[in-house]
């Protein structure tokens, strides 16, 4: 599925430009960057995205995010200014040889990211753990192009088959005679642009805020890139989409690096996407805006159309401080949280942080819906401690029950059996299971 998705959203074909010039006043022709036209109806349809300025990676910024792509050149204009590094880079080189010699787990080929990654590894133990994950990444890609190999080889079988039989009558299948019609990925990725489009002039917009760079390791920056392709693929095959803006990005972050990676034509000026690198209180008023936080103590009780809600484009699985709480007080922004405790019984050991496509397929739900039984569906199963069908309306109530942690022999233990003592008084006194399988032997 996942796959998919990258397939459609990089083939996305650019709108016809020349019918903005067709259909659209010469006063405002050249305020408009984009145009799509898929029916006669729409040719009607423009609207205007801002063009994004391309920047060149620096030598800085390659220093402070190492996993962006470099070239050779750029690794080598590196380690001439930083004698140190070169010297660093030398015994890497000869330690990843001598482990290749005892056979160990080591990739094929090492790029210039791969050799920038291993220098700032500060322990032999994480080199050798990063070595193992590219080795395990190179594998994965290597079955991968066995297995599309292999499908080529045997579509082309069944082809070949196919065309030696000898048929009196048309062939009604793939490929041959079919009264449908294909319907391309491009007409598709066009007509889903279309609608974010609209979105952009009547719609409901949405708003990332990209600003948590520094407080997401390696691994949060990526699953948080992940998330964030996932929400604009469900968001643009939702029948009323939103139209997303990111804010306060760093083009040259991790996220924005994975991001790309993903999407390749982000950037480009007809795609319906912003990504901004100033604050969203430059773009849009105050009183509009509503930070999305899970700290706060305010329960968002109906979707307004009138806002603007803000999602903290963050993943904080080591970080448990209310940073969104506090970003949203220091600009002086209203705050919002869904109402998981009053229409969900959370799961012991969970954090009430929900992906990001997650958030959005919920704010979506509740737009159109208004329901909070049927929003509140997204929530993943693995953070409830029932099953979402089996909740009831308003409040959860369950029947008191056991703890899963205690067991048969827990449960029987302090009964209290009356004996007698020397004196013939009566004296409860307590036994465990064992002890009274003994006495009872």
């Amino acid at each position: 599925m996942f796959n998919r998705v990258l397939r459609c959203l990089t083939l996305t074909k650019k709108p016809l430009r020349w019918t903005a010039r067709r259909n659209c006043r010469p006063a405002i022709e050249a305020q408009l960057s984009a145009c799509d036209i898929l029916h006669t109806s729409k040719r009607r349809f423009c609207t205007k995205v801002g063009k994004i300025s391309e920047e060149g990676e620096t030598q800085e910024n390659l220093e402070k995010n190492v996993t962006i792509s470099v070239s050779g050149e750029q690794l080598q204009a590196m380690m001439d200014s930083d004698p140190e590094m070169e010297k660093l880079y030398k015994v890497i080189q000869l330690e990843v040889e001598v482990m290749r010699q005892n056979g160990r787990l080591i990739p094929k080929e090492l790029k210039p990211q791969h050799w920038l990654q291993l220098i700032r590894h500060e322990t032999r133990s994480a080199r050798s753990r990063y070595l193992m994950y590219l080795f395990k990444l190179e594998m994965t890609q290597e079955n991968f192009r066995k297995k599309k190999e292999l499908a080529r080889i045997e579509r082309e079988q069944k082809l070949q088959e196919h065309g030696r039989e000898e048929v009196d009558q048309m062939a009604y299948r793939l490929f041959k005679n079919t009264i449908f019609l294909r319907i391309y990925d491009t007409a598709m990725n066009r007509f889903y642009h279309s609608r974010m489009m609209m979105a952009k002039i009547h719609g409901p917009e949405v708003i990332i805020d990209l600003g948590y760079d520094k407080h997401m390791t390696v691994r949060e920056s990526s699953e948080c890139a992940k998330q964030l392709v996932f929400l604009f693929a469900e968001n643009r095959v939702l029948r009323d989409p939103f139209y997303i803006t990111f804010c306060n990005v760093n083009k040259f972050s991790v996220v924005m690096e994975k991001f790309y990676r993903s999407v390749p034509n982000a950037n480009e000026p007809d795609f319906p996407l912003e990504i901004k690198e100033c604050s969203y209180t430059e773009l849009y008023d105050k009183k509009k805006l509503v930070y999305l936080t899970p700290h706060c103590n305010t329960e968002m009780t109906e979707y307004e159309p009138d806002s603007i809600y803000i999602i903290g484009g963050m993943v904080d699985k080591t970080n448990n401080q209310p940073l969104s709480l506090a970003k949203a007080k220091k600009e002086g922004l209203r705050m919002a949280k869904f109402p998981l405790d009053k229409y969900l019984l959370w799961g012991s050991g969970s954090g009430k942080r929900l992906p990001l496509n997650h958030v959005l397929r919920i704010l979506a739900d509740i737009r159109t819906t208004g329901d909070w039984h049927k929003a509140l569906k997204h929530v993943p199963l693995r953070k409830l401690e029932r099953p979402l069908d089996q909740l009831q309306t308003g409040k959860v109530q369950f029947p008191p029950q056991t703890p899963s942690w205690v067991n048969t022999e827990l449960q029987r233990k302090r009964q209290y059996v009356p004996t007698k003592t020397k004196i013939g008084h009566s004296l409860n006194t307590s036994y465990t299971f064992r002890d009274r399988q003994k006495k009872s032997s």
